[in-house]
């Protein structure tokens, strides 16, 4: 046992030397242009960020036993770490004060464990017949699509790489102006109904929703220009293939699989001379929340905090730069406010309220994973799961109440409910397909089969 958390403690400490060594001699060079910079705190500063990048894991589990186990292990690689270590290498200025925002986030992912372990409520279902809940989740899907291609038009050509920015400019100009709901619709496509047309197919058997919800992806990156949505279902059926059947060493996994690809994507650039895989590849994902949440702590601790006069209280809170933060971070810091710099829920807190707002909206984040967790007592877990690992993502990129509304997180929730109100009502409504289905796909669902009798397991 000991040396296995030692082993760890290892691993983790690669991936910061890796994620560290990627930026400085990588994807800073690289992408110099778009104005990535690297400013060196001196050693000692360093020091202490790798020291406390490495102190979750005194308490933290390797093996994951709920959904939000899961989710703190991806928000830890993919928010926490770069979070703690990037500020030192990015902004120019003493780094004392700095010490705040990782003092912040340490005790900002202290409180999300505790509640990630928390025992389950007891959430009463509903009484709700199988026939009603396969028409409220085919309503709401067709609903979906539909609402797009009548906004946007239906699209299937791919935009060109140099287009790309401009499709984005062209989408977020028409979300935001002449048709709101259309962003709504877009990323509940994302994060609500492709997920669940891959889910319900892996997991039993259907290969047409499979297909349907790759179709569904790539109708968002012709309409939208985004490569992460369309590598979302992907990456996180390769999420769960790393639980594996007993959940076991899921921490170590991510971390050494997360570590691997930045080797590995640094020996072909060396060996290339571009430097350019490493930058695609990592950059979005690992690097730039670092970066964001420096320049985020960096901007909001000189500068008045924004009061989520760009949420629920737009109404009643007046926005004092009168553009949108995100428009504004990619001038300030990018030299271009077309850069959309969106950050994830702990940036967008320190940008709302300062410290307090990194303490008030962790103890919400960590309600709502501790609710997710009840909603899936019980049942069958992998539809539910599959669909909070997609999640997962959305906190890694967006703030918080943009990921409950928007992101379609309360829509999740509310399947899960329905879904879990469903199973109680009959555990067998939900059937495997007898039809013959190639080996590609039989070995997926098998996969997605002894997933879901871990999730049994670990929520009963």
């Amino acid at each position: 046992m000991i040396l296995r958390q030692f082993f760890l403690f290892g691993v983790a400490a690669a991936f910061i030397a890796v994620l560290s060594t990627s930026y400085i001699y990588f994807v800073q060079p690289t992408f110099k242009y778009l104005g990535l910079v690297y400013h060196p705190a001196p050693l000692e500063f360093r020091f202490v960020s790798w020291i406390v990048a490495l102190l979750p894991l005194v308490w933290v589990k390797s093996k994951i036993e709920r959904p939000s186990q899961c989710a703190y292990w991806l928000l830890y690689i993919t928010v926490y770490v770069p979070s703690i270590i990037m500020p030192y290498l990015v902004l120019n200025q003493e780094p004392t004060p700095i010490l705040g925002l990782t003092l912040g986030m340490f005790a900002a992912f202290l409180i999300l464990w505790t509640f990630c372990n928390l025992p389950s409520l007891n959430v009463p279902p509903l009484r709700l017949r199988p026939a009603t809940f396969y028409t409220l989740i085919f309503t709401f899907c067709v609903l979906t699509v539909l609402g797009v291609f009548a906004i946007y038009g239906v699209k299937l050509s791919p935009p060109s790489l140099a287009d790309i920015y401009d499709v984005r400019s062209e989408f977020k100009t028409t979300a935001e102006t002449s048709n709101p709901i259309g962003g709504y619709l877009v990323q509940w496509l994302i994060y609500s109904v492709a997920p669940l047309l891959f889910s319900f197919g892996l997991a039993y058997r259907k290969r047409t929703l499979v297909l349907l919800s790759f179709l569904a992806m790539w109708v968002i990156y012709c309409t939208l220009g985004s490569k992460t949505s369309f590598l979302l279902l992907p990456l996180a059926f390769a999420i769960i293939k790393v639980v594996g059947t007993d959940g076991r060493n899921f921490g170590l996994k991510m971390l050494g699989a997360a570590t691997l690809v930045l080797l590995v994507t640094m020996t072909i650039d060396s060996f290339s001379g571009t430097k350019m895989v490493t930058g695609i590849i990592s950059m979005r994902m690992l690097h730039v929340p670092g970066i964001l949440s420096a320049y985020y702590f960096d901007f909001f601790s000189h500068n008045p905090t924004l009061g989520l006069s760009e949420s629920f209280l737009k109404y009643f809170v007046r926005n004092p730069y009168g553009v949108r933060t995100p428009n504004l971070m990619g001038f300030e810091y990018f030299g271009d406010s077309n850069i959309f710099s969106n950050v994830h829920v702990w940036g967008e807190a320190f940008g709302n309220f300062g410290y307090a707002g990194i303490f008030v909206f962790t103890v919400i984040l960590g309600s709502l994973f501790w609710l997710y967790d009840s909603l899936t007592l019980h049942i069958d877990g992998r539809v539910p799961f599959f669909l909070f690992v997609i999640q997962s993502f959305g906190f890694a990129n967006s703030g918080l109440f943009t990921t409950l509304l928007t992101g379609g997180f309360l829509i999740n929730l509310g399947i899960t409910y329905l879904f879990r109100s469903a199973w109680l009502s009959n555990p067998n409504f939900l059937r495997v397909s007898r039809l013959p289905e190639p080996r590609w796909f039989d070995l997926l669902g098998e996969r997605m089969l002894s997933f879901g009798n871990l999730t049994r397991s670990i929520t009963g």
